[in-house]
C-alpha cells in the first residue's frame, strides 16, 4: 500500500508542477502579446509591423499553456482510476 500512496504523491507533485508551468506560460503569452501590440518604432509611434518576435513568443507560450492545460484536465479525469485498490483472493 505504501507503493501506491508514494506513486500518488509523486503524481500530485507532477500535476502541481505542470499546473504552475501552465499558469506561467499563460502569463508569458499575455505579456508578449501586449509587447507586440504596443511595439514602438524609433520615433515613438506605434509600429504595426514591428515586434514580430514578440508575436511568435506569444504564440509559442500559448501553445505550451494549451498543452499543459490539456494535460492537467485529462490527468484530473483519470485521477480516480489511479486510486482504486482491488481486493482479490
Amino acid at each position: 500500500m505504501k507503493e501506491v500512496s508514494a506513486m500518488n504523491e509523486s503524481g500530485k507533485g507532477l500535476r502541481t508542477a505542470i499546473t504552475a508551468l501552465c499558469a506561467l506560460s499563460a502569463l508569458v503569452a499575455v505579456w508578449q502579446f501586449y509587447l507586440f501590440v504596443q511595439f514602438r518604432n524609433a520615433t515613438g509611434g506605434v509600429d504595426p509591423e514591428g515586434g514580430t518576435q514578440n508575436l511568435w513568443l506569444a504564440v509559442a507560450a500559448t501553445l505550451v499553456a494549451c498543452a499543459t492545460g490539456a494535460y492537467v484536465v485529462f490527468s484530473a479525469v483519470t485521477h480516480d482510476k489511479e486510486d482504486v485498490i482491488h481486493i482479490t483472493s
